[in-house]
C-alpha cells in the first residue's frame, strides 16, 4: 500500500502549473479533480460521478474556467 498525504495550503494566491484542481459544484461543472500540466491539459483523478470521464483519463481540451486550485489533504494508495 502507497499512501501520500499533502498538508493544505494557507496562501489564497492562485498555484503555478502544474497543479492539481477541484471542479466548483455547478451543472455545468460537475464535481472532480484534475492534475493540470497546463491550462488546458490535465489527467483526471477523480472522476466524481460522471460516467464520460473515467480516473487516469488524460485530456487537452479541459476548461480551467469550471476549476480552482484544490487545498486539501490528498491519499493515494492502491486498491
Amino acid at each position: 500500500m502507497i499512501t501520500v498525504t499533502t498538508n493544505p495550503s494557507q496562501t489564497t494566491e492562485p498555484k503555478s502549473f502544474p497543479k492539481l484542481m477541484i471542479a466548483s459544484k455547478s451543472k455545468k461543472c460537475p464535481s472532480r479533480i484534475v492534475f493540470f500540466i497546463n491550462e488546458t491539459d490535465g489527467i483526471c483523478i477523480d472522476a466524481g460521478e460522471l460516467k464520460n470521464i473515467k480516473a487516469g483519463a488524460f485530456r487537452e481540451s479541459w476548461d480551467i474556467d469550471c476549476f480552482e486550485d484544490y487545498n486539501e489533504p490528498i491519499t493515494l494508495q492502491n486498491v
